[in-house]
């Protein structure tokens, strides 16, 4: 451990319970003050604790997190893996609820925090609640629009739970994805529910997706809540948004059983990018040089994310080596 951090109160009139932020943290830069000040300015009646497990950072961020008084834990970069790390601070917390963020994403206003508490506080069964996820204001038209199509994006809650085992045991991978969609961008769990639905180890990403599965065959209930509002999205580029792509399509494979088949690929990456020109054109009235450029883009950035999705839901029969080539959370763990 580098840094033995102390929980901080988030009201005047704070009482016992104590929320602990958990952040695998890695060269967070020049806007992690940010992020630290949002977590801060959140308005709740009890107490919160940072705790962020560095992996590698060879910028100021373990200074920065220190400072702000956070626990801070190190692991080195290659031991880190996204069901893991996570669950190595969580180890380290001492809150009731662990509430999962990561270093991109910015609190949207000052109950973030609250409403995720107030998600598992009005339902005994509720093991997790995720935000509602929004692009960043400066987001490009193109990283706009992919963030509001998800399904984080709604404004409507969604509480989920297994009602008929044999009606779940059909589900087709997409309704299976649906149905167990959530993530740890933002997010709250009960302590109790981690301890006996663990985040597991992943092969790239989707310990979050993997964890709602769990989490609902063990009989919880998962909810989307709205009224928890966090800011998040990236300007990829086309290896990044591959790369990004190609590890969503292993999770989707290894969790939910999806596997895309290249004789569709075309014309799923030609109606998508017919469905952004009439985004483009139609929505945001964009014509001219202003419109070629995104649609450029447009075609660019289904291209890297339809193959990458191909490719990942495929991994298992791709040669030795194309993991480590395709995969961004394999380099990214790398560098």
């Amino acid at each position: 451990m580098v840094h033995e951090g102390a929980p901080f109160a988030l009201d005047a009139s704070a009482g016992p319970r104590l929320a602990s932020i958990v952040m695998p943290v890695k060269d967070a830069g020049p806007g992690l003050p940010e992020l630290l000040a949002g977590l801060r300015e959140q308005r709740w009646t009890g107490r919160a604790e940072l705790v962020a497990v560095d992996s590698g950072s060879s910028d100021g961020t373990v200074d920065t997190l220190r400072d702000f008084g956070a626990t801070v834990l190190a692991i080195g970069p290659g031991e880190f893996d996204h069901g893991l790390t996570r669950m190595a601070g969580a180890r380290r917390a001492r809150g009731q609820i662990l509430v999962f963020a990561t270093q991109t994403m910015r609190p949207a206003g000052h109950h973030w925090l609250g409403g995720l508490v107030e998600a598992l506080d009005a339902d005994p069964l509720v093991a997790g609640a995720s935000s509602r996820l929004v692009p960043h204001e400066d987001a490009d038209p193109l990283t706009r629009l992919d963030a509001e199509r998800e399904a984080s994006y709604s404004t409507a809650p969604s509480r989920r739970v297994i009602d008929d085992r044999a009606a779940y045991r059909a589900l087709a991978p997409d309704e299976l994805r649906a149905l167990a969609h959530f993530h740890t961008v933002s997010c709250a769990i009960r302590a109790e529910a981690l301890e006996r639905v663990p985040f597991r180890s992943v092969t790239t990403i989707g310990e979050d997706l993997q964890w709602g599965k769990d989490a609902l065959e063990a009989g919880m209930a998962i909810v989307h809540e709205p009224r928890s509002v966090a800011r998040h999205s990236h300007p990829y580029g086309f290896d990044e948004l591959l790369g990004r792509n190609f590890d969503d399509g292993v999770a989707a494979r290894e969790v939910v059983g999806s596997r895309l088949s290249g004789e569709t690929l075309l014309g799923h990456i030609g109606a998508q990018v017919d469905r952004d020109l009439d985004h483009l054109r139609g929505e945001l009235g964009l014509e001219g040089a202003e419109l070629e450029h995104w649609e450029r883009e447009a075609v660019s950035r289904r291209t890297a994310q339809l193959v990458g999705q191909w490719l990942g839901t495929n991994a298992d029969q791709l040669p030795e080596g194309a993991l480590a080539a395709f995969s961004l959370a394999r380099r990214r763990a790398r560098s």
